[in-house]
């Protein structure tokens, strides 16, 4: 219990871990940081993590995990959250807790390239593919969308929501994060029209939201992102992929 970091991170190594994250990790309440990256860490990320309150740094992208608990939102010291690519799916309803909405602390939120959404639109069919394949209820609901609780976290710098089937409309709330710098949407099955909120974000560099549904005019309010395209050396380089691929 005096551990404070683990660092098991296996991105470039062919040495990788399997096997699920034990309860007892809720154990080591001294933890600040936690790199399990790179691995093939499955199931579900265990509930008793909500013990390590004291965690700033939790990166388990580049896994097989299958569901973010609620209990993510006792985590409140975390100022960098990393799943990208690492959550497999498909889910209905609210697959992103709404509990996330408590991690105030949060600069980075990574949860890009994961299977959180159902439906996938093919843009160059112009048709939607039921990537659920029999999972959806009785009733046909298939759809998962961002809380608008995702406003809360004022702090964050960088968001990266691409690529997870969408659906619903981009929250209002997303106007709050008036830090952010880099902002992805893109791939997913938004709806809607491009909330005028968005003009709150004036430091964002980097911004994409192609390949979803959206519709309606662009707001006139986007002409206060005045930071739109303009280089800086950790959000936007305007030599490499505009399209950013977050670390």
């Amino acid at each position: 219990e005096n551990t404070t970091e683990i660092n098991l991170n296996n991105y470039t190594s062919y040495d990788k871990l399997s096997g699920t994250i034990p309860p007892e990790i809720g154990l080591l309440t001294n933890l600040t940081r936690l790199d399990l990256k790179g691995n093939h860490v499955s199931g579900d990320i265990p509930p008793e993590i909500c013990h390590l309150t004291d965690l700033t740094f939790l990166d388990l992208s580049w896994n097989q995990m299958t569901d973010i608990p609620p209990e993510i939102g006792n985590l409140t010291s975390l100022e960098e959250l990393d799943l990208n690519n690492g959550i497999l799916g498909p889910h209905t309803g609210m697959a992103i807790p709404r509990e996330i909405g408590l991690l105030t602390n949060l600069r980075v939120l990574g949860l890009a390239y994961n299977e959180l959404g159902c439906y996938e639109y093919d843009f160059t069919k112009g048709w939607r593919n039921d990537n659920c394949i029999g999972h959806c209820d009785d009733t046909d609901e298939c759809s998962a969308e961002i809380p608008p609780e995702i406003g809360n976290l004022i702090n964050l710098e960088k968001l990266f929501l691409m690529d997870n089937h969408f659906s619903g409309e981009i929250p209002s709330t997303i106007g709050n994060l008036v830090n952010l710098r880099a902002l992805g949407l893109r791939t997913n099955d938004l709806s809607g029209s491009i909330p005028p909120e968005i003009g709150n974000l004036n430091k964002v560099h980097v911004m994409s939201m192609h390949y979803n549904q959206l519709t309606g005019p662009i707001p006139s309010t986007i002409g206060n992102m005045q930071n739109l395209g303009v280089w800086h050396p950790e959000y936007y380089n305007p030599n490499f992929d505009t399209d950013f691929w977050p670390a």
